[in-house]
């Protein structure tokens, strides 16, 4: 019989572990493994939420029905779906999950526990919220990092030891194209060097550091546009827009909100921007990288381990307005060196962070725990 495996997230929004995840269920095995999926809620957004993704995948898709931060109901319902389920692993993803796993562990003493971290939080450096987490983190039997970067933050917050954590980087399949004109949807002249950047708008990201930037880029670049595309998660947009007419970009710099059509969008820009103040992964940037992109980004949390300064993109102090400019700036001005990074991205990608090494070696480690007796 094939081990039954339940991944178990906090939300089904549009987000980096969320796509991640859509990302590794669409490669495991299911010639060696029963999977389903388990989640606490359902977040509103203007973003298309996940689970019919999951369910289109061909799995069963449960929802805990969370309405809270603190859930008895939510907890309770998934400790009867793994008795019911009869799960061998529970696979958690985010801290809220990564909290309500590690509970309802300790009522199967045969379930294997893994958890896989996004993100170097900074709620870690709260004390309260700090214990919790090294409770949780001390029920795992392998924590799954997606960079150095996270592994670092861990050790020095959490005190998780290095022998309980396995570097897993997260992986992309490229996806097919849709036919989407870019340029045609928003009006935007042929000719005009385009700057982009996909993700939520949230304050975490950066936005308005790149949106000063473009003010100094146009002076030299007048016909440049900055088209900045997701959904606005954290209420950031007003003022996004409140800068854009402070700098009289209105027209120059665009606000899409949610797009689907990733790869067409990447593929319409000269230049990805993701000029975040911190950052977990940046599974974006497989995207553009996947598209020949060239980068421009912030020297921060995992990206320097994704994007090679100098040879794939450029790297920046993260709020530093004029490097990005300056940045942004020496590529237009070199399409050549531009194509060239892009081109050595693509190639990264397809060599370091494909899907398959992604997959293979998260087996590697369900294998080892579930070998065990």
């Amino acid at each position: 019989m094939k081990p039954k495996i339940l991944h178990f997230i906090t939300t089904m929004s549009v987000g980096g572990a969320e796509m991640h995840l859509r990302e590794l269920l669409a490669g495991l095995s299911r010639a060696k493994y029963h999977i389903e999926v388990a989640f606490l809620k359902e977040e509103a957004q203007e973003a298309r939420p996940l689970k019919g993704d999951f369910a289109a995948l061909g799995l069963k898709v449960h929802d805990l029905g969370s309405r809270n931060r603190l859930s008895p109901g939510a907890l309770f319902r998934l400790i009867r779906l793994i008795r019911l389920g009869r799960f061998d692993l529970l696979h958690t993803h985010l801290f809220r999950a990564d909290l309500y796993g590690s509970l309802a562990a300790r009522f199967f003493p045969g379930l294997r526990l893994v958890n896989s971290v996004h993100n170097p939080e900074d709620f870690y450096q709260k004390p309260a919220v700090a214990l919790l987490a090294r409770l949780a983190e001390a029920r795992q039997q392998r924590t799954i990092i997606i960079s150095q970067a996270v592994g670092d933050h861990l050790r020095r917050y959490l005190h998780t030891p290095p022998s309980r954590m396995e570097l897993v980087y997260y992986g992309l399949e490229p996806k097919a194209k849709q036919g989407f004109d870019l340029r045609r949807e928003y009006g935007l002249p042929p000719e005009a060097p385009l700057v982009g950047t996909i993700g939520r708008l949230a304050l975490q990201k950066g936005h308005v550091h790149l949106i000063r930037a473009m003010a100094q880029i146009n002076r030299k670049w007048p016909e440049a546009r900055l088209v900045i595309v997701g959904h606005d998660d954290q209420g950031v947009r007003p003022r996004l827009e409140a800068e854009i007419n402070r700098l009289n970009l209105d027209g120059r710099v665009i606000l899409t909100g949610f797009r689907g059509e990733v790869p067409d969008i990447m593929a319409a820009f000269d230049i990805f921007c993701l000029p975040s103040l911190w950052e977990g992964f940046g599974l974006v940037l497989l995207e553009a990288m996947a598209e020949g992109r060239p980068i421009v980004a912030s020297r921060v949390g995992s990206i320097p381990e994704v994007v090679v300064d100098g040879e794939t993109g450029l790297l920046v102090e993260p709020g530093d307005e004029a490097g990005l400019a300056e940045a942004i700036g020496a590529l237009l001005a070199d399409p050549g060196r531009a194509k060239a990074m892009g081109l050595a991205g693509r190639q990264r990608q397809e060599n370091r962070f494909s899907r398959e090494a992604m997959v293979r070696s998260t087996e590697a480690v369900y294998d080892r725990l579930l070998a065990k007796p």
